[in-house]
């Protein structure tokens, strides 16, 4: 089975008076098992920072970005751009395969990623 790296979402967003937080969380294979970190959208670029150097450490596979349509609908859609063009670029450097699983509602950026599956 392959080596995959996941950048997912949680179930539950909460309303922040102004905006939507929402968990993340980064999970990556490593020889000793699952390196796994957890972050929320007020740390978003954090987050990303985290994920890019796990990703260069451990060279997955795979890359996949889950949930893309509930990031879009609690970050505006130029936030989630940056997120896919920056894991887009590390996965490319690892010779990773980039996949992301989204809504028909809230399409993907076909050409940034390897594979995308709408649910």
């Amino acid at each position: 089975m392959d080596d995959i790296a996941t950048f997912d979402t949680g179930t539950v967003a909460a309303f922040a008076g102004d905006h939507w937080q929402l968990p993340l969380y980064v999970t990556v294979p490593t020889s000793d098992g699952l390196a796994k970190r957890q972050f929320d959208t007020t740390r978003f670029a954090d987050a990303i920072e985290a994920t890019e150097q796990l990703l260069t450490e451990h060279t997955p596979d795979s890359v996949w970005l889950l949930h893309h349509a509930s990031l879009v609908d609690c970050l505006c859609p130029v936030t989630v751009g940056v997120l896919e063009s920056r894991l887009a670029r590390t996965a490319s450097t690892i010779d990773a395969t980039f996949v992301t699983w989204t809504e028909a509602s809230t399409p993907a950026s076909d050409g940034i990623y390897d594979s995308v599956v709408e649910s």
